[in-house]
């Protein structure tokens, strides 16, 4: 093929891909609309918390919108003008009709905590009906025990709740079963709630637990808190005063449940842009790796083409492989592309180039996101499931390209090389890294934050109210910036190391657009902030070796 025909097909792929990064930057502004949309937060406290707080005639006027009960089994909701309405699994004594009563003349809303509930016929749903209209709940609350809500019935509950203008909640990390189809389904308003479990709430301090109820309301969309005494009434009291100053201190507001903005549907031609943008890198990717089969490429584009309108019928299975393509093929197109760069070094040149790269991992962060541009997942109702997959998986295809540029035996060769304290601690560094980046990664995490970790964390967030990630500014970026500063190519065995080690880093950038439950704008912020941390770390450590390095040379 000519080179006239080649440099037009990389042109068209270039303004394909570009067209890819405005739409996904046009879904991100439309989100960021709907975040700040989002801003009202509604503080809940239960039942025994509210009749503590009367008996110490602590009122905390204004600041606890409900008060949340737990009945305990539907057989104890009894008719209202028969015997007091409910016994609670949580309390020695019955609430009393006239006891719920008062919660309601005081101003607060009335929200039920529903158990699963094996059996729901129908005197059963018209007694809850009867029950929900008398003493006209605010909302429900299903939490999942040991017994699991079935589909079916929390359906039934919700075309009871629905008509009486009753909104749904869900704890989190006990989601019914299906909950995503259940929140798709149904008509009733969902929104997410957070609480500290009793056993996590006695091992945290006040400040502690204002912390994590701050960064629940901040980072992950939560709009409902439910809030736990662990201390005397006026103590509590105190705290719940910390926590709204803290919270509207940060741009949110205290008041009544906040519904969720109506999101606009991403309209059909922005994800067919969005899927262009992932089959363009795909073929730019393989066009770098073979330019003489450039035609197969165009075979590649019809296959992919027929694929992406078969991924789009699948609907959220479908979505969820695109972002995952897009978030997987990001950095294999970055590496190719370092790959073609001259060969040079210094600081200045690596400086250059890091921004440069980091940000096209942001774009196809925001390309990746933007497939999953939904409320279900901004409220992680859904979450993106190829996390993981995303973090590992190109850093493995760039290891392999790596090894295959630096010849088959390199592992050998670094095997075999004389050990050094240094190349000991760094070896465990990395693979303590490596275990701590996979557990540690994805919605939930499976190892807990250290204690001098945490209180790092708390004064990062001080100081820069969007953390960046460990994995990035102390690790990534430095390793990118170093194995670019001392050139691509002139790097000894050990390059391969950091470059491995720094695309992680870069994989990371995307990662964090994967965590849809994080509003946009505080994980651009995050990158950000990760970037100035990384450069700050690498320049650093760039100018003690330089130090060092002319000390050695004056010396010898």
């Amino acid at each position: 093929m000519n080179k006239t025909v080649y440099r037009s097909i990389i042109w068209v792929l270039g303004a394909l891909t570009l067209v890819s990064v405005v739409v996904a930057g046009m879904i991100g502004m439309q989100r960021i609309q709907w975040e700040s949309n989002y801003r009202q937060v509604s503080l809940a406290i239960t039942a025994p918390t509210w009749l503590a707080l009367q008996q110490e005639t602590l009122a905390v006027p204004n600041l606890t919108q409900y008060v949340i009960f737990d009945a305990s089994m539907v057989e104890a909701l009894t008719p209202l003008n028969l015997k007091p309405l409910a016994h609670f699994a949580s309390l020695e004594t019955p609430f009393t009709n006239e006891q719920l009563f008062l919660i309601k003349a005081s101003g607060k809303g009335l929200v039920v905590s529903l158990p699963p509930l094996p059996v729901l016929d129908q005197p059963r749903l018209t007694l809850l009906r009867e029950v929900f209209e008398n003493l006209e709940f605010d909302g429900v609350v299903f939490v999942d025990t040991v017994l699991k809500w079935s589909s079916d019935n929390i359906a039934k509950i919700l075309d009871i709740a629905k008509p009486l203008g009753i909104w749904a909640t869900t704890l989190e990390f006990s989601e019914p079963r299906g909950l995503t189809q259940l929140v798709r389904n149904s008509q009733t308003d969902w929104i997410r709630s957070h609480i500290i479990s009793d056993r996590e709430r006695q091992a945290l301090s006040h400040a502690d637990a204002t912390d994590r109820y701050e960064r629940a309301v901040r980072e992950r969309n939560f709009r409902l808190l439910v809030l736990n005494q662990k201390s005397a009434p006026q103590t509590f009291a105190q705290d719940v005063d910390q926590l709204v100053a803290r919270l509207t201190q940060t741009g949110f507001t205290i008041g009544n449940v906040s519904l969720p903005p109506t999101w606009k549907a991403t309209p059909a031609w922005m994800m067919w842009a969005l899927s262009l943008g992932v089959l363009t890198l795909t073929i730019w990717v393989l066009q770098r790796l073979w330019k003489k089969f450039t035609w197969v490429f165009l075979l590649i584009a019809v296959l992919g083409t027929l694929i992406i309108v078969w991924q789009f019928q699948r609907g959220d299975e479908g979505l969820q492989f695109l972002a995952l393509s897009m978030a997987i093929v990001t950095p294999m197109w970055l590496y190719r592309v370092l790959m073609t760069l001259p060969e040079r070094e210094g600081f200045g040149y690596a400086l250059r180039v890091f921004l440069l790269g980091t940000g096209t991992s942001v774009f196809g962060g925001m390309i990746a996101a933007a497939f999953l541009s939904d409320p279900i997942y901004f409220m992680k109702f859904e979450s993106f499931s190829g996390v993981k997959l995303a973090l590992i998986e190109p850093v493995l295809v760039i290891a392999y390209w790596e090894t295959k540029r630096r010849g088959r035996d390199i592992w050998k060769r670094l095997w075999k090389r004389p050990m050094t304290w240094g190349d000991a601690v760094l070896g465990l560094s990395i693979i303590g890294g490596l275990a701590v980046l996979l557990l540690r990664s994805g919605n939930d995490s499976f190892i807990p934050a250290l204690p001098f970790e945490e209180m790092f964390r708390g004064q990062l967030e001080t100081w820069l109210y969007a953390r960046p990630r460990f994995k990035e500014f102390l690790i990534g970026h430095p390793a990118f910036l170093f194995w670019l500063a001392w050139g691509i190519y002139r790097w000894k065995d050990f390059g391969i190391v950091m470059a491995l080690v720094g695309f992680l880093g870069q994989t990371t950038v995307i990662n964090s657009f994967a965590h849809l439950h994080t509003p946009l704008d505080f994980t651009l912020l995050r990158v950000f902030n990760g970037m100035v941390l990384g450069l700050i770390v690498g320049a650093v450590v760039w100018g003690i070796l330089q130090w060092g390095n002319k000390r050695r040379t004056v010396s010898s």
